[in-house]
């Protein structure tokens, strides 16, 4: 393998056939049973109030884990019991079970992009400076690399997941400082070095069944086009780089180097025959992305065209308080149930640890309030601007299930309506925030930030798809099983959208601030969109 050109990585790469023994497998969430969520939803509540500022935590007590654990020995306790109540099974015999990498890789980026808001914001890439000892600060945007690696004794292919390209460059040095300058993101300088080893154990913290590729690598059996079985190591490990802005350049945004249509070039893959018949279209248009975009939108709103959609997206708060503490222990309970769900499967074989209960419930809570919450650097309490919250929205929608973030970012399809012909394009998933004012309504496009002057129109229900998706099968799908489905995992994963449901109260300032204010109701809504390929 080691004379494999750079040119033909990807598809040696991620047209690999791998046989897994164990690891890196089951990484889309797991449902657990109602009477765990029941129990864990009382745990996670308590845990969230004692933790918050108002929850009568004693001043002189330090909030940690094990101080914590008094207080909500009873929940524990009822979390027990229900986890009691599965099957103890033994071990399951490891079996080699074949497994196509492009079908793996879309997942691992979800993985890592779902599992924090920061993580996903610094794989986009953000305004940054670094420091270096003796040496002039460099300001440029930062993204952190995920580089996917196969090593064998013919040589080694490495990836970088994010743009689905060859490494480009060379990572930061461990011993440099780095500083966010983003407005919403944490600011304090931080080791590279140490950033890293805690993206790492967040990420596997997240998603156990990656510790080992991320930790020391899976030995994997794999077979590549042209090539003969072999065995070799797939591992899994992250580096910053910066690229450094022009000294004579003018400012321009923020350039993302990954969003989320990134995640159509994943799929493109596993349909050669589709692949092939629309080969000869430019990537522009096979990917639809709008020019937004590819100058940042998902990092931040793009310049608005008129004051009018200025004052939508800049001036636009919510004095919901209520809301806003129903959405963040909506958060914390279901990054708590996600953590849950792993430690269920490690119960079925072996007991379950009270303090293992309370730690997941007490890191939870921790992720969304406070100096290192989902929120940091901005308004948690009122008012809280639009532009804080619809990328942390985003970023909620992004990980409900790795096909849910690769519809958002749009996969190219072959479509039927009635009466027409087979059509070729882009179908996206598309969250949207209503915007009812009198007289000047909008809709904000959550996985673009773009503000819409008009709703969108929804793709018909009688469409039947051709979606190369190992999720739903490659066969003809019918529109309204595909909304059936996002509506299922809505319910299943996403307890915050479910539970956030009715309209948020919003108040709309203009800069003159004699003018009285607007006051209006926010509204979400989704639905599936087709732009066809010209």
């Amino acid at each position: 393998m080691a004379n494999i050109c750079l040119q033909s990585y990807r598809f040696a790469l991620a047209e690999t056939v791998f046989r897994f023994e164990q690891g890196c497998r089951g990484l889309a969430p797991t449902a657990l049973s109602p009477a765990v969520e029941a129990a864990a939803q009382r745990l996670i509540d308590l845990v969230v109030g004692l933790r918050s500022q108002d929850g009568g935590w004693p001043a002189d007590l330090p909030q940690t884990p094990e101080n914590l654990e008094p207080y909500v020995g009873e929940e524990v306790e009822e979390l027990l019991a229900a986890l009691g109540q599965l099957e103890r099974q033994p071990a399951p015999e490891p079996t080699a079970q074949p497994q196509l990498l492009a079908t793996l890789m879309p997942q691992l980026l979800w993985a890592i992009a779902s599992s924090g808001y920061e993580i996903m914001r610094l794989l986009e890439g953000v305004q940054a400076r670094l420091q270096r000892s003796g040496a002039p600060s460099v300001v440029g945007i930062l993204r952190l690399v995920p580089v996917l690696s196969w090593q064998t004794d013919q040589g080694k292919l490495a990836v970088d997941l994010a743009t689905q390209s060859a490494l480009q460059g060379q990572g930061l040095l461990a011993g440099g400082t780095v500083q966010l300058t983003e407005g919403d993101l944490e600011g304090t300088l931080r080791p590279v070095g140490n950033w890293l080893t805690e993206i790492t154990r967040q990420v596997s913290q997240r998603h156990p069944a990656l510790q080992d590729l991320l930790a020391v690598g899976c030995l994997v059996e794999a077979l590549s086009p042209g090539h003969d079985w072999c065995c070799g190591q797939l591992s899994l490990c992250f580096y910053l780089a910066l690229e450094a802005a022009a000294a004579d350049a003018p400012p321009q945004p923020p350039t993302a180097a990954f969003t989320l249509d990134d995640f159509a070039k994943a799929v493109d893959v596993l349909s050669p025959s589709l692949e092939a018949e629309r080969g000869a279209l430019p990537v522009e248009q096979r990917l639809m992305l709008p020019p937004e975009a590819a100058q940042g939108s998902l990092v931040c709103l793009p310049q608005p065209s008129c004051a009018h959609e200025e004052t939508l997206a800049a001036w636009l708060t919510l004095t919901d308080e209520g809301w806003i503490q129903t959405f963040l222990r909506a958060v914390a309970r279901d990054l708590f149930c996600q953590r849950l769900a792993a430690l269920a499967g490690a119960a079925k074989t072996l007991p379950m640890a009270p303090l293992a209960l309370v730690q997941a419930a007490y890191e939870a809570a921790g992720a969304v309030l406070g100096a290192d919450g989902l929120f940091k650097q901005t308004f948690v309490h009122q008012p809280m601007l639009l532009t804080d919250l619809w990328p942390r929205l985003r970023w909620y929608w992004t990980g409900i299930h790795p096909l849910v973030m690769q519809l958002m970012g749009g996969v190219s399809v072959q479509w039927l309506h009635p009466g027409a012909t087979w059509q070729r394009g882009t179908l996206y998933l598309q969250p949207v925030v209503a915007l009812p004012l009198e007289g000047q309504s909008g809709w904000l496009d959550l996985a673009t930030g773009r503000l819409l002057p008009t709703p969108p129109e929804p793709a018909p229900s009688s469409t039947i798809l051709m979606l190369p998706t190992a999720e739903l099968g490659h066969q003809p799908l019918p529109m309204a099983t595909l909304t059936r489905w996002v509506e299922v995992q809505l319910e299943q994963r996403s307890h915050t959208l479910v539970s956030c449901q009715r309209p948020i109260a919003v108040d709309l300032h203009w800069l003159d601030l004699a003018q009285a204010h607007q006051q209006a109701h926010l509204n979400f809504s989704w639905q599936f969109v087709l732009q066809a390929g010209s």
